[in-house]
């Protein structure tokens, strides 16, 4: 991306105005992922130019986006045997472009080892005509342990009439199922801890 910006600032020349933004909810340590909203057709129209002014705009806002989830996946300075990576996914489901909001941390537990400690999995995305869904996995050892949400009632009963199926899977890889549980409505996001980083720009 970096070298598509500097070839794109080379063909538009300088003094480039700056373009107002889509904000969207910035990646956090400890916070849970929520897909991002649908901004609809997007597509750019134009002459070269103005489609060349969107592709610098498009490419500066995904780095951006790049170095909050860097800064989201830095070491704990506190608790130093735990981490947490958090990033963006692009996937197609049913032709359709995605982004799938993803967060895998580790607590650090046990003698520190790589296989060691207590893995979670979340992420988030946003399917048409489902609305939003998400999903908690924990694996410490073999045992394991998955929570699914959807913002819809009727995507989430469809999910319940799911879970035989789901835990037929697991089992079939060997591992220990301890619960599977469906939710309505997104968890509710941990309270933030002070000293994290702010954007001035929301």
């Amino acid at each position: 991306m970096l070298g598509l910006r500097t070839v794109l600032l080379a063909w538009l020349g300088g003094g480039i105005a700056a373009v107002p933004r889509v904000q969207r909810q910035p990646p956090m340590r400890g916070g849970i992922p929520r897909a991002q909203q649908d901004p609809g057709d997007s597509a750019p129209r134009g002459s070269a130019e103005q489609l060349g002014r969107a592709a610098l705009e498009r490419t500066d806002n995904a780095l951006s986006r790049l170095r909050l989830h860097q800064h989201a996946s830095l070491p704990d300075p506190v608790h130093k045997g735990d981490r947490e990576w958090n990033f963006e996914l692009p996937v197609v489901i049913a032709q359709q472009q995605n982004v799938l909001q993803m967060q895998i941390s580790r607590d650090g537990g046990g003698d520190g080892t790589e296989g060691e400690g207590h893995w979670q999995v979340r992420f988030a995305i946003n399917i048409d005509h489902a609305g939003e869904v998400g999903a908690q996995l924990g694996l410490r050892g073999r045992r394991t342990s998955v929570m699914l949400w959807a913002s819809e009632t009727e995507t989430a009963d469809t999910l319940r009439e799911m879970l035989p199926d789901l835990r037929n899977e697991l089992v079939s890889v060997a591992l220990d199922v301890s619960a599977i549980v469906v939710r309505t409505g997104a968890p509710t996001a941990p309270p933030r801890p002070s000293g994290g980083l702010l954007d001035a720009t929301r």
